[in-house]
């Protein structure tokens, strides 16, 4: 398969096909670049075996393995990674290949910009999550003391390049968290394309596929309007204030939840302030949230939890001022950026989760 679609974005494109083709096509027009692969130990197995057949420069990369998971997407991570960047002697005139899902185009992406000032990277994200978010829109970055991507940039790559072949590598879990950024770009810009997103489950692969270039250019859309995320971008943000928090509150429990799954459960969250400040039709409210309880277990959130999750979205970088910013849905498909809500209103829309919570 040859690039099928291409996606101008900030100062780079997204491309869409082959990634081996695609990534063999860039190393043969650009000889002087040696390959620099940062992967995870996944994607060193599964995916770049896939890509080593396009161009035998692969053969010759420098491999960096990080450890998957974002408990491992930190500082102490990148400094890892800078250290064999310095050992391997690599200059601004290579590239960095960055292989896997948003830890690691989120890590390496950091990484990259960074070191020496800045070298080039590529990212191919491996994951639904990545495909449609974490590889889209320049952001890269870190956690750091709790807090989700609170240390980072915007940096962009010479290119994205999404291969939904390597799709059929990824666990069940894994598909469900990259949904519920499907659903999220439906539900704030697309009434359409919720619809189609929700034709069929997220376990449907041949259904999955057939969405990806749709929610990338959803999101490249807002990208290319507002890259510094003060305006319209902003309307990404829906479901990630609450989500964010109860990500990084339950990272170290015993009951970890990957970012879709947090962010699924924060869309619940979000609508049900939104609707009762007024701003959230009652039909949208109970439309999303009928859909996401079909894919989504929510979690019993108990009360001695809430003011660890208020610290937490009192410290999001969305914030304005000492106000915990949202976005709120107004009607499928249609949102509005820089909302308020009170702690109480938070509280009680945690307190609302614990009514529908199913494990």
């Amino acid at each position: 398969m040859e690039e099928s679609h291409r996606l101008a974005s900030f100062d780079h494109d997204i491309l869409f096909g082959s990634a081996g083709q695609i990534l063999a096509n860039y190393l043969d027009q650009h000889p002087e670049k040696n390959p620099v692969l940062i992967a995870d130990e996944n994607t060193l197995k599964y995916c770049w075996p896939m890509l080593l057949s396009s161009n035998e420069r692969l053969n010759q990369a420098k491999i960096i393995q990080i450890k998957s998971g974002e408990e491992n997407k930190n500082i102490e991570g990148c400094k890892e990674v800078w250290e064999s960047l310095v050992n391997l002697k690599i200059s601004r005139n290579d590239i960095i290949i960055n292989l896997g899902g948003g830890v690691v185009t989120d890590l390496g992406g950091f990484v990259a910009s960074t070191f020496k000032r800045g070298v080039p990277f590529i990212q191919i994200p491996t994951s639904l999550l990545a495909m449609v978010d974490a590889s889209i829109g320049g952001k890269v970055g870190v956690d750091f003391v709790g807090l989700k991507n609170v240390i980072g940039s915007f940096s962009t790559p010479e290119l994205v390049i999404i291969d939904v072949h390597f799709l059929k590598s990824l666990p069940e879990l894994q598909m469900k968290c990259g949904f519920a950024e499907v659903l999220k770009h439906g539900a704030i810009l697309d009434n359409a394309y919720w619809q189609e997103a929700t034709k069929s489950s997220c376990l449907d692969l041949e259904h999955i596929k057939s969405l990806v270039f749709r929610s990338v250019e959803l999101k490249n859309r807002l990208v290319l309007t507002d890259f510094e995320d003060v305006k319209d971008r902003k309307k990404l943000n829906f479901g990630h204030t609450i989500g964010h928090a109860i990500e990084t509150h339950y990272l170290n429990s015993s009951t970890v939840l990957l970012h879709g799954e947090a962010v699924a459960i924060g869309m619940i969250a979000e609508a049900w302030i939104g609707k009762e400040t007024g701003i959230t039709s009652e039909a949208c409210f109970k439309r999303l949230t009928k859909t996401v309880l079909k894919t989504y277990k929510i979690p019993n959130i108990g009360r001695e939890t809430h003011d660890a999750l208020l610290e937490i979205m009192r410290n999001d970088k969305k914030n304005m001022g000492s106000t915990i910013n949202f976005t709120f849905l107004k009607e499928m498909g249609v949102s509005v950026i820089n909302q308020t809500a009170s702690e109480i209103q938070i509280r009680e829309a945690l307190n609302f989760l614990n009514t529908i919570a199913t494990g």
